[in-house]
């Protein structure tokens, strides 16, 4: 007698593993928050990074203001889970260099879990 029997097939809303497309994507809503409210952001890194970004408090100071973000160019690569993007806020940076991230995939979830950009440095 079976009383539960759980799933092996996963459901549309939690993909089975990364995607190009599911990282661009990711990142794609990603600008779109951290420019408009980094609170939104917030949850999408992973804890690691949250403490390599300095804590909720640098994170909103760095991030406020910054304006809405344009993706110039971006690729993904889902075996790597690195995502190389090129992003031009309104207020801040000029989008001459790329941003180059490491991600993370579970339960169907992208987080961000480390920078790897020229000049990045951790504020912790």
């Amino acid at each position: 007698r079976v009383l539960f029997r759980s799933s092996s097939t996963p459901s549309p809303s939690h993909p089975a593993r990364p995607t190009a497309r599911g990282m661009r994507s990711f990142i794609r809503g990603y600008v779109a928050a951290v420019g408009s409210d980094p609170d939104t952001a917030w949850p999408m890194l992973t804890p690691k990074f949250q403490r390599e970004s300095g804590g909720l408090d640098t994170y909103r100071r760095f991030w406020s203001g910054v304006g809405r973000g344009r993706i110039l160019a971006i690729s993904a690569d889902p075996r790597s889970l690195v995502v190389s993007y090129r992003v031009r806020f309104e207020h801040f940076g000029t989008g001459r260099r790329p941003t180059v991230l490491d991600l993370v995939f579970e339960k169907g979830r992208y987080r961000i879990d480390g920078e790897h950009t020229d000049g990045f440095v951790p504020a912790g």
